[in-house]
């Protein structure tokens, strides 16, 4: 739109401009994103909840219309989402090939079956907290297993050996300890 119009856009939130209904929108139990970017999506979707006649109103017949009639085509996705939950979207939008997906909270993305799969989180003793968790590193190189090879140091912990390395000598590691 920027090299069309020459004009910077407005923000849009989790929303596009130039497609409608194409956005977050709040199940009845949590935030979904959809994605209804094309004319045949806006038809499955309205024969999917039962609704056909939203393909033929002329204020949602194509996507130009339903950008045109932006607030009305997301108040209406709006109002008919809110009465599911957002796994019942999901899977709606999954068997109707509509691009969908449920939007995590923290404690959803650390519960999540993919997260434990994929072993990101991984968890470590620390010399004076105990028992703490950490996120590893989402690439995996050659197949290695994640590990925490050591827990963060504690303060100054490696001092004397990092200035040691830099030629500083037992008496000046010492004063500098000191000062």
């Amino acid at each position: 739109m920027y090299w069309e119009k020459g004009t910077l856009p407005e923000k849009s939130g989790s929303g596009h401009e130039s497609l409608c209904p194409y956005q977050a929108f709040d199940a009845a139990d949590g935030p979904v994103l959809i994605g209804i970017a094309s004319d045949n999506l806006w038809r499955r979707f309205a024969a999917g909840i039962g609704r056909p006649e939203l393909a033929e109103d002329p204020r949602f017949r194509t996507n130009a219309d339903r950008v045109a009639n932006f607030a009305t085509t997301v108040a209406l996705v709006q109002a008919i989402v809110a009465t599911e939950s957002a796994t019942h979207w999901v899977a709606f939008c999954g068997r109707t090939g509509i691009p969908c997906a449920a939007i995590n909270t923290l404690a959803d993305m650390l519960a999540h079956p993919q997260t434990a799969a994929r072993g990101v989180v991984l968890d470590y003793d620390h010399p004076t907290l105990g028992p703490l968790k950490t996120m590893a590193q989402p690439i995996q190189f050659n197949g290695e297993a994640r590990a925490v090879r050591s827990p963060p140091p504690l303060l100054g912990e490696h001092s004397a050996k990092v200035l040691a390395a830099y030629g500083f000598g037992p008496e000046e590691i010492a004063a500098r300890r000191a000062a």
